[in-house]
């Protein structure tokens, strides 16, 4: 507990960190979120996979052309606020895409590698980039045939320990690949786990992983009813699946059909965002329990109409305390920008200082999130709260 305008000194317990960030201004539930920006990558066809990195200070977006087989990278500079700067047409690389789809990238070893799913062939293949992802030179390899299928969605699962897709098809059954750390392994079939139907469920459009209390949890949207279930695989992924959810929530996206949906951990709630194919972007309050369900009211819409109608690769990223999510219009390749707008009563907003020092102008209870950062690229986070008194500090 402190006052008013009194200084606190942060202590940082974490180890093994590369990087750290505090996050003093961390958005409640009823901050909104706000258009930011959005621009075109001219040439792109249908945009169907996304995804972000941050490489030697530099913000970077993967972004696959499902019917021109190809990828593009957007430099966006040391932040992403605005627009990217640069938008590349890398093309085919090292031949091997056929309708790609789902993209997730990964650093290892100062090198960053994009892991990309094939409708065509059903495969998953990894592109290298050689001198840095903002390099001239990239090598593309086929990792694993006979992965998923048409209208599957991936998820990259990367921690400091392990590294392992996750993929869901639209028959309910999904299906694993375990690098077992190393994005370089030569991929066998005991690497490989493929799950039964998952009964209930159907028209799977999408899976996202997270992970709590050393746990792992799936959430998957279903297209056809708009309901969003959770799979429970406990602490190892490739022991299978060990509990079933069927409705997390009802739908409660306008009658949509979610196409794409994204989880992050805010503060000590949980927050799924869902874009749907008629163009709704909605927002659902999970609570602090990872394993609510039976949530039928309460979703918050940030964004609606044509404008972003068929909206398919979603990806939410924080940068300097800020939550960004964008996504990509299918068709006509529009990638839009909104960001969240919390009010803040702290002194500094967002640091990366080891140990920073922090005020609050106004009495309450302030949470505070501290992410450090693996040299994988990988991150935990934790939140504690101050109790900030109606006495001021002396001065």
């Amino acid at each position: 507990e402190i006052c008013q305008e009194e200084n606190l000194l942060i202590s940082n317990q974490s180890n093994n960190a590369v990087k750290y960030e505090w996050d003093f201004c961390v958005e409640s539930f009823a901050d909104g979120f706000i258009s930011n920006f959005s621009t075109t990558i001219t040439g792109g066809g249908r945009n169907l996979g996304i995804d972000f990195i941050n490489q030697n200070g530099v913000w970077y977006g993967i972004a696959t052309s499902f019917d021109k087989n190809k990828l593009f990278r957007l430099t966006f500079g040391a932040g992403l606020a605005s627009a990217p700067t640069s938008i590349t047409d890398l093309g085919n690389v090292g031949g091997v895409f056929n309708q790609p789809v789902s993209v997730g990238l990964v650093e290892q070893n100062g090198l960053v590698y994009a892991l990309v799913h094939n409708w065509g062939s059903k495969s998953l293949v990894r592109i290298k980039f050689e001198d840095g992802i903002g390099g001239l030179n990239q090598s593309g390899t086929v990792v694993y045939s006979s992965f998923g299928a048409s209208n599957s969605k991936m998820d990259l699962v990367s921690t400091p320990t392990e590294l392992r897709v996750v993929l869901i098809n639209s028959n309910a059954t999904i299906e694993i690949l375990d690098f077992q750390n190393d994005v370089n392994k030569e991929l066998t079939a005991a690497n490989y786990l493929k799950t039964p139907v998952i009964s209930g469920l159907g028209n799977t459009r999408e899976i996202e992983m997270i992970q709590e209390g050393g746990n792992w949890y799936g959430f998957i949207a279903q297209y056809t009813t708009g309901k969003i279930a959770r799979v429970d695989f406990e602490s190892d992924i490739m022991s299978g699946i060990k509990n079933v959810q069927l409705e997390v929530t009802g739908n409660l996206y306008g009658g949509g059909n979610p196409n794409n949906i994204e989880i992050i951990k805010s503060g000590d709630r949980y927050e799924l965002h869902v874009v749907t194919f008629q163009g709704g972007l909605y927002k659902v309050n999970l609570g602090s329990d990872i394993k609510i369900s039976g949530i039928n009211t309460g979703s918050v819409q940030y964004g609606a109409g044509t404008t972003y109608d068929q909206g398919y690769a979603m990806s939410l990223v924080k940068d300097k305390g800020e939550l960004y999510n964008f996504f990509v219009k299918d068709i006509t390749t529009t990638l839009y920008s909104f960001r969240s707008n919390p009010a803040c009563n702290a002194s500094i907003g967002y640091s990366e200082e080891e140990n920073p020092h922090v005020y609050f102008t106004q009495a309450g209870t302030y949470p505070i999130t501290l992410t450090a950062y693996h040299e994988n690229g990988s991150s935990s986070s934790i939140t504690k709260t101050v109790n900030v008194t109606n006495n001021k500090a002396p001065q």
